[in-house]
C-alpha cells in the first residue's frame, strides 16, 4: 500500500496527547529509544489510519468500477452474483458489472462469446454442434437460394445469398448447404475441416466431448479458445536473404517465424465499437489471434494485408506502404520477396505480429506490466545507431538512454561505464522493440564503477531491447544491475555438423550470454529470455532474483568440470550467492552456490554447492539434482519434454504440452500443470493462469448455457 501518512498522523496525534512524564519514561532499546507504550500507540494509530482510509472510500466503494477489490463481493451479494473463486479481481470486478447484462443474454452464443473476453481474456468462437449434423432437408428448412453447382471463389460471389451465408444456411467460402453434402472446390473451406471455422456435415458423434472427441452431436457446443496471444511489431528492420532476387524474414533476428493475425475484437474495442450485444457477429478466422495460413491468406489478402502485416519504405520520416501486388509473402514462414519490377527502397520496414503465451522478453510491449522502479529524470533520444553510440560513449552521470522505434542498430554497440554512484538506463521507448543486432560474434562490456562502501549505489538497467549475436560482459562493481523485459537471443541448436542454426542472411545463431566478471550485488531479472547467466574469472554475484523469465541453454558439447562453464551447456554458474527463482523456466543444466526457486521448472539437473540452506517449492525439477529440502515439488527426467517447443521464436516456445503430467515420475504428489501455489501452471507462464481461468469459465458457462446444452473445450493453440 502507498504509504499516505495516515498511520504516522493518527500514532504522532495521539502520542502528544499523553502527558509529558509517561513519554519520558517510555523508554526501550531499539535504535530510536521506542517503548512498548509507543509501540501499542503505533499500532492504535494504524488501526485508525484504516478507518480513515475507509471513510475517505465509501464514496467510490459504492461504484463496482471503482471500488476496492474487498468489496467487490459485497456489491456481488447485491445482484445475487456467483463469485468464481478461483478468478482474479480483474475478472471478478467484470462478472460483477456485467451480471444483468448477462442476464439478459442468457443462453445466446453471443454472450458465451463474450464470456470467454470478459472471463478468460481470450478470443473464443462457439459452434454449435446440432447445425454441422448431417441429415435430409425437410419441408420446415427454410428454401436456398443459390444453387450449389455453381463455382465457388469465395462469399463475396454469392450475389444474393448472403442472408443464407449469415444464417450459417450456406457455408462462407464453400457454399455447402446446412446439411448437405460437401463441396470440396475451395482450397481454404477444404482445409477448414475438423476447425472452428468447418463448413461440412458430420454423422453423430455419441462419445464424451473432449478436444477432438465427441464433438457432433446435438447437446455439443464447441467452445474453441485460443491460448496465444498476438503482438504487433511496428516498423522493424527485416533481414535480407542471399541471391539476385533475396527472400526477406519479417523477424529482425532472421529466423523463419509464423506471422499472426491480431484479434480484431480487441481493436475494435479500442476504437469504441463493442463487439458485443447487439453488434456481435461470429468471428471470421483472419480476426482471431491466429496463425496465419497460406490458404487463409490467398482467401482474404485484403483482410489482412496491412492489419496483420504489411512491408514499405520509410522517406523523410514518412510511411510509404507498398502494394500487395508488388509482394509475395509465405506467412507460415514469416517470409516475403519482391516480384516484377518492384523494388525494396532506400529504407525497408516491415509491420507484423507475432504469437507467444505471454508478455515476456522484448515485444513492444506497455512498461506498464513491470514493477515501478525510479528513472533518471534527464533523457537522451537516439534513432538510429550512431546516436546511441554517441550517447553511451558520453554517459558521466545519471542518464537514460531511450531508443525511440523497433528498427535495428546495427553492432558493435559502444562499450560503457556506468559512473559511481550513478543509475544508468539504457530502455526502449514504451511500447518499441528495438534490436541490437551482431553480425559477428563480439562482446558488449558494460562497467559498473561503484565503490565498496561509498555510500551511493552504482545501478544499470536495461529494458525492452533484444540483443542478437554478442554476450553482455559485467566488469567492475554494481550495486545493482537489472534485465527488465529483455530478450538475449537463446540461440537455436543446429543439425551436425552445425553447431547452431542459421538465420536467413547465414548469421549464426548463437546464444547470447551474460558473463559476470566483476562484483554485482544485485542482479534482477524481470519477464526476460536470455540465454546462458555465468561468472567468468574473478566475477561473483551476492544476490540473483529472477521472476517470470526463461533462461536457456542450448546443449553444443559435452559439459566440462565446474567451474569451465562450456559455451552454452550451463543455464546458470555460479561458485558464490544466492539464486531466487520465482515463475521461472530453466532450460539446461545450472551450477549454483545456493538455490531458491517457487513455481519453477528446472528442466534438467540444478547442482547446489550448499544444499543446506534455501527453499524450492511447487517446483518441477529433474532427478539427480541435490537442493534443500524440496516442499510440494515433482520429479522428471533430466531433459524431459514438458514443453511444445524449446526453439525460440515459435510461438508455443515453452509453452507446456497437454501430457505434461505424464512426465512426472513416482512417488506423485503433484502436477506439472495445475502445480503452482495458486492452482496454476509451474514455470514462466504461471502468471497467465490458464488453469484458473478454464475453470472459471466453466462455472459461468454452467450458469449461462443454453438449456440442456453441454460445452465441449478446444484449445486451438
Amino acid at each position: 500500500m502507498v504509504d499516505d501518512g495516515y498511520a504516522q498522523y493518527y500514532a504522532d496525534r495521539l502520542w502528544n496527547l499523553l502527558p509529558a512524564v509517561y513519554r519520558s519514561l517510555d523508554t526501550g532499546p531499539g535504535p530510536n529509544g521506542e517503548g512498548p507504550l509507543r509501540e501499542l500507540i503505533n499500532r492504535i494509530g494504524n488501526q485508525a489510519a484504516v478507518v480513515r482510509r475507509s471513510i475517505d472510500r465509501l464514496g467510490e466503494n459504492q461504484s463496482i468500477e471503482t471500488a476496492d477489490d474487498w468489496v467487490i463481493p459485497y456489491i456481488g451479494d447485491l445482484v445475487a452474483t456467483r463469485i468464481v473463486s478461483c478468478l482474479d479481481a480483474q475478472a471478478q470486478r467484470v462478472d460483477v458489472a456485467k451480471t444483468i447484462y448477462y442476464r439478459r443474454r442468457a443462453g445466446t452464443v453471443g454472450l458465451l462469446e463474450e464470456l470467454a473476453a470478459d472471463i478468460a481474456t481470450r478470443d473464443a468462437r462457439v459452434v454449435e454442434f446440432f447445425r454441422r449434423m448431417g441429415r435430409t432437408r425437410h419441408q420446415f428448412d427454410p428454401p436456398i437460394s443459390y444453387a450449389i453447382e455453381n463455382p465457388i471463389d469465395g462469399p463475396e460471389n454469392f450475389g444474393n445469398s448472403l442472408l443464407e451465408v449469415a444464417e450459417g444456411l450456406i457455408g462462407a467460402y464453400s457454399g455447402t448447404p446446412a446439411g448437405g453434402f460437401a463441396d470440396l472446390r475451395n482450397p481454404y473451406a477444404a482445409s477448414n475441416t475438423g476447425s472452428a471455422f468447418d463448413e461440412y456435415s458430420y454423422t453423430a458423434d455419441l462419445r464424451a466431448g473432449k478436444q477432438s472427441l465427441g464433438r457432433f452431436n446435438i447437446r455439443k457446443l464447441g467452445v474453441y479458445l485460443w491460448w496465444l496471444q498476438s503482438f504487433p511489431i511496428v516498423a522493424a528492420t527485416p533481414v535480407m536473404g542471399e541471391g539476385t532476387n533475396p527472400c526477406y524474414t519479417f523477424d529482425p533476428t532472421g529466423r523463419d517465424i509464423p506471422l499472426f493475425a491480431p484479434s480484431q475484437r480487441s481493436v475494435e474495442s479500442k476504437l469504441g465499437k463493442s463487439p458485443w450485444g447487439e453488434h456481435w457477429v461470429s468471428p471470421a478466422e483472419w480476426q482471431l489471434p491466429v496463425a496465419v495460413r497460406e490458404t487463409l491468406w490467398k482467401a482474404e489478402p485484403g483482410e489482412l494485408y496491412g492489419q496483420a502485416f504489411a512491408v514499405g519504405n520509410i522517406e523523410g520520416g514518412l510511411y510509404f506502404e507498398h502494394p500487395v501486388t508488388d509482394l509475395s509473402i509465405r506467412p507460415e514462414k514469416g517470409r516475403f520477396s519482391f516480384v516484377g519490377t518492384a523494388t525494396p527502397g532506400p529504407e525497408l520496414v516491415v509491420n507484423y505480429s507475432f504469437g507467444l503465451m505471454s508478455r515476456i522478453g522484448a515485444g513492444g510491449y506497455s512498461q506498464g506490466i513491470l514493477s515501478e522502479l525510479p528513472q533518471p529524470t534527464a533523457t537522451v533520444k537516439v534513432a538510429d545507431a550512431t546516436e546511441l553510440n554517441a550517447a553511451l560513449a558520453a554517459v558521466a552521470d545519471d542518464i537514460t538512454v531511450e531508443m525511440q522505434n523497433s528498427l535495428t542498430y546495427d553492432g558493435p554497440v559502444q562499450n560503457f561505464t556506468v559512473p559511481e554512484g550513478c543509475t544508468v538506463f539504457v530502455s526502449a521507448k514504451d511500447s518499441q522493440r528495438p534490436v541490437l543486432r551482431y553480425t559477428a560474434a563480439a562482446e558488449w562490456v558494460i562497467t559498473g564503477d561503484g565503490g565498496v562502501n561509498s555510500g551511493t549505489e552504482t545501478v544499470l538497467v536495461l529494458e525492452g531491447i533484444l540483443l542478437q549475436g554478442a554476450d553482455i560482459v559485467l566488469q567492475g562493481n554494481f550495486d545493482a544491475v537489472y534485465l527488465r523485459m529483455m530478450t538475449l537471443d537463446p540461440g537455436t541448436q543446429g543439425t551436425a555438423p552445425d553447431l547452431y542454426d542459421k538465420a536467413i542472411d547465414g548469421l549464426a545463431l548463437a546464444p547470447a550470454n551474460i558473463f559476470i566478471e566483476g562484483a554485482v550485488t544485485n542482479l534482477v531479472l524481470e519477464r526476460c529470455i536470455t540465454g546462458p547467466i555465468r561468472t567468468r574469472g574473478t566475477g561473483a554475484i551476492e544476490q540473483m532474483t529472477a521472476t517470470d523469465s526463461i533462461i536457456q541453454a542450448i546443449p553444443t558439447k559435452s559439459a566440462q568440470p565446474i567451474p569451465a562453464w562450456p559455451g552454452g551447456d550451463f543455464a546458470l554458474g555460479f561458485t558464490a550467492g544466492t539464486v531466487s527463482l520465482s515463475r521461472c523456466t530453466v532450460l539446461g543444466q545450472t551450477h549454483t552456490h545456493r538455490m531458491q526457486a517457487s513455481e519453477c521448472i528446472l528442466n534438467d539437473i540444478a547442482t547446489v554447492e550448499d544444499p543446506q540452506h534455501g527453499c524450492v517449492r511447487f517446483t518441477a525439477y529433474a532427478t539427480g539434482s541435490n537442493l534443500h529440502q524440496p516442499f510440494r515439488c515433482v520429479r522428471v527426467a533430466p531433459g524431459a519434454p514438458l514443453f511444445e517447443t524449446r526453439k525460440f521464436g515459435q510461438p508455443e516456445y515453452a509453452k507446456l504440452r497437454e501430457n505434461v503430467d505424464a512426465q512426472i515420475l513416482a512417488p506423485k504428489n503433484g502436477t506439472i500443470s495445475e502445480g503452482a501455489q495458486n492452482g496454476s501452471e509451474m514455470g514462466v507462464y504461471c502468471l497467465e493462469a490458464v488453469p484458473l481461468q478454464r475453470r472459471g469459465l466453466a462455472l459461468k458457462y454452467d450458469e449461462f448455457l443454453p438449456i440442456g446444452q453441454q460445452p465441449v473445450w478446444i484449445d486451438v493453440n
